[in-house]
This record gives C-alpha cells, structure tokens and sequence, in this order.
C-alpha cells in the first residue's frame, strides 16, 4: 500500500530520525505548532509488530510517500511481539 502527498515534504538530514519517539521536522514545526511526534513511532510499530516494514521517500516542498508492506501468509507474521530499534 502506498500513501502519498504533495505537502511540504521532509527535509534528507531528518529522515533517518523519522520514526523516533517525539520526532517533529524543523519545517513541520514552523508550519503548525501542535502534534507530539508520537504518530509515525506508532505507526511504525504497528506495522512491524505484524510482520510488516514501512518505507518513506520525501523532497521537501514537493511531498512524502510511504510504502507499507504487510505479509500475506500467516506464518510470516511474529508469534511473539517484536519491537524495532530506536
């Protein structure tokens, strides 16, 4: 699955801290002022946490797409909860 934007993007230097807890874009900060930076650390465990990987491609002031992969077969999904590194 894939979900994309044409909003103010995410700059290269930030995208490796992307799915770090608390973790806000300097340009994200400027443009509004609420959000906790928990969201995509979420999201990013959610995914894992069922077998899945998730990938950004962004330039800044053009968008971001994610890419989210989720595996079909049952037996490819962690029998135990399994959380990424920070």
């Amino acid at each position: 699955m894939e979900v994309s934007d044409n909003g103010i993007g995410i700059p290269q230097e930030h995208l490796s801290h992307l799915f770090e807890k608390f973790s806000r874009a300097a340009n994200a900060q400027k443009t509004t002022s609420d959000g906790s930076g928990l969201g995509l650390f979420i999201v990013k465990n959610i995914i894992v946490r069922h077998g899945g990987n998730i990938q950004v491609e962004s330039q800044e002031n053009r968008g971001t797409r994610f890419i989210v992969t989720l595996p079909k077969d049952p037996a490819k999904i962690p029998p135990t909860e399994k959380v990424f590194a920070e």
